[in-house]
């Protein structure tokens, strides 16, 4: 199985990280990395900051911040700030602040504020204060304040409100509908969705 690991432009020490090659687990606690894992698949990855990843499809990172992805279909990110991603379709991300993504259609989003998205159709996206969207069709948001979209099947421009959650019409179609607000709980061991404005007076009585 052919890859690289560089830090600096030279090969990283093979005592600074494991690779569970049956597994295909790669892990270590080094930044600045450049992992060339570009005709694998199927890798689990642990890395710090400011590491550069190139890899093929149904990869899993955990990374620290300033870190940049480059990789195919289903994927799953879990990151700090500062990264820049470029996928293909069905990935998953969970991150911090000031993220670019470039992705595909199919993907779910939760970060922080001061993100940008450059998506296709299907995507779900829960992020903080602003961030700009240019999206398709049949995606659904749920942001704070001051975020921005423009949809991209349609030229149309939406200033995307707090505590509402929408999903845009179907393609070439302009125009959203609302959708209620959902937060999950276990109740008696059985998860149960309720709305978001019961579960917020749910807490009040036990404050």
């Amino acid at each position: 199985m052919n890859f690289s690991v560089t830090k600096n432009g030279k090969p990283l020490d093979l005592d600074l990280y494991t690779w569970d090659e049956y597994n295909r687990i790669f892990k270590t606690r080094e930044s600045d990395l450049v992992l060339d894992f570009t005709d694998i698949s199927d890798v689990d990855f642990e890395t710090g900051d400011s590491c550069i990843f190139k890899t093929m499809s149904h990869c899993t990172f955990r990374a620290g911040s300033y870190c940049t992805f480059e990789t195919g279909n289903n994927c799953s990110f879990k990151t700090r700030s500062y990264c820049t991603f470029k996928t293909r379709s069905e990935c998953s991300f969970e991150t911090n602040n000031f993220c670019v993504f470039s992705t595909s259609n199919n993907c779910s989003f939760r970060t922080g504020m001061k993100c940008t998205f450059d998506t296709d159709f299907n995507c779900v996206f829960e992020t903080g204060k602003s961030c700009v969207f240019s999206a398709g069709f049949s995606c659904v948001f749920e942001v704070d304040d001051n975020c921005v979209l423009v949809r991209s099947d349609v030229f149309e421009v939406i200033k995307l409100k707090k505590n509402r959650k929408i999903k845009l019409n179907e393609i070439h179609k302009k125009g959203y509908s609302e959708t209620e607000r959902t937060k999950t709980i276990v109740l008696n061991g059985e998860k149960i969705k309720i709305s978001l404005e019961s579960y917020e007076e749910f807490k009040r009585q036990f404050k």
